[in-house]
């Protein structure tokens, strides 16, 4: 459990998350996702890149997955 900390008027907890309210801005959470690096780290193009990666596509296909590498689709900022 924290502690009191100075700026912090309450801290939640919400489905395996934390929620710090500091009274002057509501809500802080945590760092913003950046699109660019989850596609580089985790798309198609990564994933064929090294033996393992070639492996979690080889079992997603014969699991018959709709999509291989959901950082690589357009809602995640993946296709154009």
């Amino acid at each position: 459990m924290l502690g009191p900390v100075d700026g912090v008027d309450r801290v939640e907890h919400h489905g395996g998350g934390l929620h710090v309210y500091d009274g002057l801005y509501g809500a802080v959470y945590g760092p913003v996702p950046n699109a660019t690096k989850r596609r580089r780290t985790s798309g198609f193009k990564a994933r064929m890149a090294t033996k393992s990666g070639q492996n979690i596509i080889k079992a997603r296909r014969a699991r018959g997955r709709a999509e291989l590498c959901p950082a690589s689709t357009r809602k995640s900022g993946g296709k154009k």
